[in-house]
C-alpha cells in the first residue's frame, strides 16, 4: 500500500473520529457504529488501492479498532460530564424549592453541607451510576460533585469526614443521615472544602406538576434557539419601560401586560383603564401606559372577575403585518409522537377555524426518531402559501421550533400569530408553551421561570408538599388519595346535595406531614364549612392517614364537621386510632354514606 493510500485511510479515519465526537450516541453505540464505518471504509480504500484481501482486512480491522476505542472514550467522557452538569443543575433546583422551614431547620441544626442525591428513582440497576452534589447552605452554591457506581465497595480507611485522604470519595448514605463510612462510594470531590460533613437528601422533582410561562419568557426561549421574533424587553417599572423604548429606537412601540391569561388586548383593568395591549407613538406614552398597567389588576375572559395583578410589561417594536398564520407543535396522543398543526388562518382562535373551516388546517406527523425533516418544513411552508425566499426562512424557523420543542421537553408550542411582514419576513409574535411535567426535573432552565405570584397561593402551598390541589367554589372540602377517587368523591358530594370546595389528591404514599399540610391548606379557605376524607388504602396505610388527621386537627383547632371514610390497608388500626382520639370525627362505612353525612352536617351547622 503506497503513501497516498495510507494518507487516504488516515484521512477517512480522522473524518470518522470527528463524526464520532459530534454524535450523541451511547459509548457502546458510538464504538460499534463508527468503528464499523472505519473498518469498512479502511478495507475498501486499501482494496481499491491494490492491496490483497488479507491485507485490506487487516488495515480495516486496525482502523476500526482505533476508531472504536477512541469513539468509546469520547462518548464515555461526554456522558459523564453531561451527567455531572445535569446533577449540579438539579441540585440547585432542588435546594431552591426546599420549603423555607426546611432551610431554617438545616441552619438550626448547623448543617452546612448537604449531599443532594440527584438520582430520581432510587431503585437503580446493579450497574447504574448515581450522582451526588455537595451543596453549601451558607453560600447556597454547589461546592463539590460525584458520580459513583452503586456497587462500588467502600474504600479502605474512608471516614465520615472529607479530609485530604478521602477528598476523592463520595457517599451513598441513607436519606437524612450523616455520611456513613460503611457506605462510602468512589467519586470525585476535588472542589470540596478540606474538612466537612454532609447530610444526604434524596433529590425530588420540583414540587409541582405543571406550569405556565410569560410571553417575555417565551420570547427569550425563541431567541436562544434562533426563532425569529420582534425585538423588545421586559420592564418592571414605567421608567424601565421607557428605557427599553429608547433602546429600541423605533417610531412606534407596543406595550403588553404580562399575565398568565389570554384576551389581554380586550381586557379591562379594575382601575377603569381598558386594554392590556397598547400601541404607543412616543417614549412618554410608553411610560404613561406602563404606569397605568403595572401594579393594577387586569380582568380578561380567562382570568374570571377576580383578574390578575400585572407585575411586568413587555415593550416591543411593532410588526408591519401583511398576513397572519398559525403554527404549533404538540404531542399526538393517538400516535405517541409529535405533530405539526398549521393553518393560513392565524390571529384567531384555532378552535373556531377547526369548527367552521377545517380544510384550512394542515397536519404533518413527525417521526419520533428522525424528527422534523427539511422536506416536511418546505411542505408546510408551501401549504401556508409562502413563496420564494420565504420558504427557506420558514423552513429554518420551523426547524428551530422543533429543536426547542425537543430540547426543553415541551408538550406544546403554539405560535399564534406567526406573521408575514410587508417586507416578507416571518416572525413569531406570540406563543403558548406547555411542558412535560414528568420531565421538569431535568429542565432547571424552565423551572426557574415559574412565577408563583400568578398562581393560587393555596396551590403553591400544596405544591411545596407534593400535593395536587385545585380550589373550587363549594363549601365541602375533600381530602382523597388518587385522582380518580377524588373526582368520584366530588361527584357524589354534588349528587348528595352539596358542593365540593376543592380537588385535593394526597397521592398513594402520603406522610403524616403531608396530611397535616393538606388540612392547613383546606382550612385556609374561608368558604369551607366541612371536610370529607375518603381514603382507599392500597399503597397508603390507613393508620398513617388517621394519625395525620389527628395531628392536623389538634394543631389547627378543627371547628367544622369532619367525616372520614377509610378502607383498605390497615383499616382496622386506622379506625381504632380515630375512635380512641376523643375528637368529634364522624365515621362512614362507604362513600355514599360519607357524602350524605357530610352534606347533612354542613347544612345543620
Amino acid at each position: 500500500m503506497n503513501s497516498a493510500t495510507s494518507k487516504t485511510v488516515a484521512l477517512s479515519t480522522s473524518i470518522t473520529l470527528f463524526a464520532a465526537g459530534c454524535s450523541d450516541l451511547t459509548p457502546g453505540q458510538n464504538a460499534g457504529v463508527f468503528g464499523g464505518i472505519a473498518a469498512v471504509t479502511g478495507a475498501s480504500i486499501a482494496r481499491a488501492a491494490g492491496a490483497r484481501p488479507g491485507q485490506a482486512l487487516a488495515i480495516g480491522a486496525a482502523a476500526g479498532a482505533l476508531v472504536a476505542l477512541t469513539a468509546y472514550i469520547i462518548a464515555k467522557h461526554r456522558a459523564t460530564e453531561r451527567q455531572r452538569r445535569l446533577a449540579e443543575e438539579r441540585a440547585r433546583v432542588y435546594y431552591g424549592h426546599l420549603a423555607p422551614e426546611k432551610k431554617v431547620a438545616l441552619k438550626q441544626k448547623k448543617v452546612r453541607y448537604i449531599a443532594v442525591d440527584t438520582e430520581k428513582n432510587e431503585k437503580t440497576s446493579p450497574k447504574a451510576q448515581k450522582a451526588v452534589m455537595i451543596w453549601d447552605t451558607q453560600s447556597e452554591s454547589v461546592v463539590g460533585n460525584s458520580v459513583y457506581d452503586v456497587q462500588s465497595p467502600p474504600p479502605v480507611g474512608a471516614t465520615a469526614k472529607f479530609d485530604t485522604y478521602s477528598a476523592e470519595y463520595g457517599c451513598a448514605a441513607r436519606a437524612g443521615s450523616e455520611l456513613d463510612p460503611g457506605r462510602m462510594a468512589r467519586g470525585n470531590f476535588e472542589r470540596l472544602p478540606p474538612v466537612c460533613c454532609a447530610t444526604l437528601i434524596p433529590f425530588e422533582s420540583p414540587p409541582f406538576s405543571s406550569m405556565n410561562i410569560h410571553e417575555y419568557q417565551a420570547r427569550e426561549l425563541f431567541e436562544k434557539f434562533g426563532v425569529a421574533t420582534t425585538k423588545g424587553a421586559v420592564a418592571s417599572t414605567p421608567d424601565e419601560a421607557a428605557a427599553v423604548a429608547v433602546k429600541l429606537g423605533t417610531k412606534e412601540f407596543v406595550v403588553k401586560a404580562q399575565i398568565h391569561a389570554g384576551g389581554r388586548g380586550k381586557g379591562t383593568f379594575k382601575s377603569g383603564f381598558k386594554g392590556g395591549v397598547q400601541i404607543c407613538s412616543s417614549v412618554d406614552q410608553v411610560r404613561d401606559f406602563a404606569g397605568k398597567m403595572l401594579g393594577q389588576t387586569l380582568v380578561t375572559h380567562q382570568t374570571g372577575p377576580e383578574g390578575k395583578l400585572v407585575g411586568k410589561v413587555l415593550v416591543v417594536e411593532p410588526a408591519a403585518i401583511a398576513r397572519e398564520l398559525y403554527f404549533a407543535i404538540l404531542l399526538d396522543r393517538a400516535t405517541g409522537a409529535p405533530v405539526v398543526i398549521a393553518s393560513t388562518e392565524g390571529g384567531v382562535d384555532i378552535e373556531s377555524v377547526a369548527e367552521h373551516t377545517p380544510e384550512k388546517i394542515f397536519h404533518e406527523p413527525i417521526h419520533p426518531v428522525l424528527g422534523l425533516q427539511p422536506f416536511q418544513t418546505r411542505k408546510i411552508a408551501k401549504l401556508l402559501g409562502l413563496k420564494g425566499v420565504q420558504i427557506g426562512a420558514a423552513s429554518k424557523l420551523f426547524g428551530a421550533m422543533f429543536r426547542l420543542f425537543v430540547a426543553r421537553d415541551c408538550s406544546q408550542i403554539e405560535v399564534n400569530p406567526l406573521v408575514v411582514t410587508t417586507t416578507g419576513e416571518l416572525l413569531a409574535l406570540d406563543a403558548k408553551f406547555n411542558f412535560d411535567d414528568n420531565a421538569l426535573y431535568r429542565q432547571p432552565e424552565i423551572v426557574v421561570l415559574r412565577d408563583k405570584s400568578e398562581e393560587d397561593p393555596r396551590e403553591v402551598a400544596a405544591s411545596e408538599f407534593n400535593l395536587n390541589y385545585i380550589g373550587l367554589d363549594g363549601n365541602i372540602a375533600c381530602l382523597v388519595n388518587g385522582a380518580g377517587l377524588a373526582m368520584a368523591t366530588m361527584d357524589i358530594i354534588q349528587y348528595a346535595g352539596g358542593k365540593p370546595a376543592n380537588f385535593l389528591d394526597v397521592g398513594g404514599g402520603a406522610s403524616r406531614e403531608q396530611v397535616t399540610a393538606a388540612f392547613k391548606i383546606i382550612l385556609s379557605d374561608p368558604n369551607v364549612k366541612g371536610i370529607l376524607v375518603n381514603i382507599f388504602g392500597g399503597i397508603m396505610d390507613c393508620n398513617v392517614i388517621a394519625t395525620g388527621i389527628l395531628a392536623a386537627a389538634k394543631e389547627v383547632g378543627l371547628g367544622i364537621p369532619l367525616v372520614v371514610r377509610l378502607e383498605g390497608n390497615n383499616v382496622a388500626a386506622g379506625k381504632k386510632t380515630l375512635a380512641e382520639s376523643g375528637l368529634a370525627i364522624v365515621g362512614a362505612e362507604d362513600l355514599a354514606d360519607a357524602a350524605k353525612k357530610i352534606v347533612a352536617a354542613v347544612k345543620a351547622a
